[in-house]
């Protein structure tokens, strides 16, 4: 079969099947390899543990570039697929590329100048700050591999090769893990030798990314002779980009604020809200993993106007997430403390850990619902009503929650900032899945791609 036959016609469980366990498992591996840095820092002391969750806002931004430009030129490039047009699909893989280029030398070099200040601003406190500048100097030097990695994964899942995105983020993030304990403590680098090991990691990514493209294994081609002058065309890469750079955004900005308003009550509450997020990023990157096997096979059916099929798989990935959600509720309210107590042997984070953990629970089984509502209208092009619920999750709802609830509250407030979060923006979700359905149950006279606002 060709791929625009695979994608248009095989059995739509089993083609998300197919797509969803390969970016599930690079999704899984990325969310493990950060994992094993914050479980071989932790055992160095608090304060290093604490620095891992400030550089954890700087990488969530470094992500949250790679990912506007990627998910907004994969939209594209889906579309153009399903709509059998490969010369527009390198296209816009290509004007991808380039703008992840020209971003990734720009935040390099800001990054290494002012990487004191920067470190200062995400909320390093007086003890954490100089294990932040060094952890944070290798993820800027990685930063334009890091942003290009981004961008070629989500090419490469647009055209439904997800199996080459795994192989380059999997093969990365075992090394990544491989080599965090060699440098850290085989070296004796501490917590620098966790940055220089997820930059070596990164570069082996991009790497291996690379040569996928300069071997001619996909669909879409990266040459400069793809590149166009009109600038609408890089415009409407970033407006369909826009949700993940407000997704991306948010979650950098709302964990900024998490940091400064946990600060006074200790190095230890820092930590514990940390490892709590890096142990929620395990369930989201399987959700998203899932979502990113599913969006691919909306936007070849969209452009191919095959809209029952794209009916199919929505109710198909809501309850598989539904389902994987609710596994995790359960393990998560059961075995709160024994989650954190994997991370660190400090009673004090275990014990708000295990109770942010607890709280966090009663919230998962939302998950699955409001992140398929929102990438199955981003990928179609609804930019304006993704951007909004993209928005909510970390930003429009949580961020006045969380400065209400710690005045309220205190740092049980903070705890509870996210559960509440997540459920006020499932429930806000509800009427676009409506909308959803209407869109693709009364299509426009012809799908095509053009430089206006499509709502």
């Amino acid at each position: 079969m060709t791929q625009y036959e695979k994608m248009t016609e095989t059995n739509v469980k089993k083609l998300i099947t197919l797509l969803a366990i390969p970016t599930v498992i690079s999704m899984l591996v990325t969310a493990v390899y950060n994992v094993a840095d914050t479980f071989f820092v932790s055992r160095i002391n608090d304060s290093a543990s604490a620095a891992i969750s400030v550089v954890f806002s700087l990488m969530t931004l470094i992500q949250s570039i790679g990912f506007t430009i990627g998910m907004g030129s994969g939209s594209l490039i889906s579309v153009s697929l399903g709509n059998r047009k490969e010369n527009d699909a390198s296209k816009y893989a290509s004007q991808g590329i380039l703008m992840g280029l020209i971003l990734g030398v720009i935040f390099i070099t800001f990054g290494l100048i002012f990487n004191s200040n920067i470190m200062s601003l995400l909320g390093a406190s007086e003890t954490s700050l100089p294990y932040s500048i060094l952890y944070g100097r290798w993820i800027f030097i990685a930063s334009p591999f890091m942003i290009l990695s981004f961008i070629m994964n989500n090419i490469l899942r647009n055209e439904g090769k997800a199996r080459l995105s795994m192989i380059g983020l999997s093969f990365g993030g075992l090394l990544n893990i491989a080599l965090d304990p060699l440098f850290i403590y085989g070296f004796d680098m501490g917590i620098s030798g966790a940055g220089l090991a997820t930059m070596i990691s990164q570069i082996t990514s991009f790497m291996i990314l690379a040569s996928f493209f300069l071997f001619n294994r996909t669909v879409c081609k990266i040459n400069v002779k793809y590149l166009t002058k009109d600038i609408r065309s890089y415009l409407e890469a970033l407006r369909r980009g826009m949700p993940t750079l407000f997704r991306q955004g948010f979650a950098t900005g709302s964990n900024i604020i998490l940091n400064f308003l946990a600060k006074p009550y200790g190095d230890s509450i820092v930590a514990a809200l940390g490892i709590t997020a890096k142990l929620y990023m395990i369930l989201r990157n399987i959700i998203i993993g899932i979502g990113q096997g599913y969006m691919p096979v909306v936007g070849y059916n969209y452009g191919a106007k095959k809209y029952s099929r794209i009916k199919d798989a929505f109710y198909y990935v809501l309850i598989l997430e539904t389902i994987i959600c609710a596994l995790f509720t359960i393990a998560f309210f059961i075995f709160s403390n024994e989650l954190v107590n994997i991370f660190t042997d400090s009673n004090d984070v275990i014990v708000v850990g295990g109770r942010a953990v607890k709280y966090l629970s009663f919230s998962l089984i939302f998950l699955g619902l409001s992140t398929t509502v929102n990438q199955s209208l981003q990928i179609i092009g609804y930019a304006k009503s993704a951007t909004f619920l993209a928005s909510l999750r970390q930003g429009l709802v949580y961020i006045p929650l969380i400065f209400m609830l710690e005045a309220l509250f205190s740092e049980t407030g903070l705890c509870l900032t996210q559960p509440i979060s997540d459920t006020l923006t499932a429930l806000i979700s509800i009427p676009f899945i409506f909308y959803f359905f209407k869109i693709i149950s009364e299509p426009k006279e012809e799908t095509k791609i053009d430089y206006e606002a499509e709502e």
